[in-house]
């Protein structure tokens, strides 16, 4: 039908803005350091904050897509990270901007796997490849774009831009939510697995905290870097423990067993590390390394 054609459109409006928001703020990271009164170093606390976030609350959007519905769930993804946009243009410390950013992260953290989901669940198989190029081929645009857009708006703008420019995607997004797609029922039976989601959380959390912190402490005469780093371990130490004891947890290992889920996620972990990275550093290498205005 016509209008189901529209509903990877629609989640791609959301994606694009996700994506484009995770590598835009590259290249504004000096001049937002310099209006707030920060450095671009410290500054990376923001950057950190938005992946800590994403880590946390990605686990946990299958759960909450089931128990609540994956279209409520997903729009309501959509108004956090818009809160969170809102937040950080009106930002004027380091402490609030990275306060808006870990909003953000939270609301963008469900709407990949969410957006899939509601993906999977409209169509079927034998149409669900030309659906997910439809979802999929905007969000990887927009990566791409992000840096560039986030230059010129900053230069000719204000890096406060590069969050409002959010808004619009975000308000289309919704109205196509709304207008294109129904609501589907929920599952109140579902239980989770609230344990092994909080030793979960607690390890990824220290240490992605831990590998920001140390690059800019002493990695072994820093008791903050010491504390994250025991931290990380033990949290991850309990999630492997509960994870192979627990009759059901919300990571089940019997998952690694199938060969091409493992396949498949080593290499996505390998093309993810190598475009978050080229993202990630690019720009700032540029900017202050080589000469390029800041």
């Amino acid at each position: 039908r016509p209008v189901k054609r529209i509903v990877p459109v629609v989640l791609a409006v959301a994606l694009f803005m996700e994506r484009m928001d995770s590598t835009i703020i590259s290249t504004s990271l000096p001049a937002i350091a310099a209006d707030i009164g920060t450095s671009p170093i410290a500054l990376k606390l923001a950057i950190t904050t938005y992946l800590v976030s994403l880590a946390i609350f990605i686990p946990i959007s299958g759960w909450v897509a089931d128990r609540f519905g994956a279209l409520k769930i997903f729009r309501l993804a959509i108004l956090v990270f818009m809160i969170g946009s809102i937040g950080c243009a009106f930002s004027n410390s380091l402490e609030a901007f990275v306060l808006w950013r870990f909003v953000q992260g939270a609301g963008g953290s469900m709407m990949t796997p969410v957006g899939r989901l509601i993906l999977i669940r409209s169509f079927p198989r034998s149409q669900l490849v030309t659906a997910m190029t439809y979802m999929t081929l905007p969000a990887v645009i927009g990566p791409v774009i992000g840096p560039v857009l986030g230059g010129f708006l900053t230069t000719y703008l204000s890096w406060r831009w590069i969050f409002w420019v959010n808004l619009p995607f975000g308000l289309l997004a919704l109205a196509g939510l709304v207008v294109f797609m129904q609501d589907e029922g929920r599952n109140d039976a579902l239980r989770f697995d609230w344990t092994g989601f909080g030793v979960l959380a607690l390890g990824i959390g220290a240490l992605q905290m831990m590998l920001d912190r140390g690059e800019q402490l002493d990695w072994f005469g820093s008791t903050e870097v010491v504390v994250e780093a025991v931290l990380a371990g033990l949290g991850l130490y309990l999630f492997a423990v509960h994870m192979m004891t627990h009759e059901k947890p919300f990571l089940s290992p019997r998952l690694f067993r199938d060969r091409n889920f493992a396949a498949g996620l080593v290499i996505m972990f390998a093309i993810g590390l190598v475009l978050l990275a080229t993202s990630a550093l690019l720009a700032p290498y540029l900017q202050r390394l080589s000469g390029y205005p800041v």
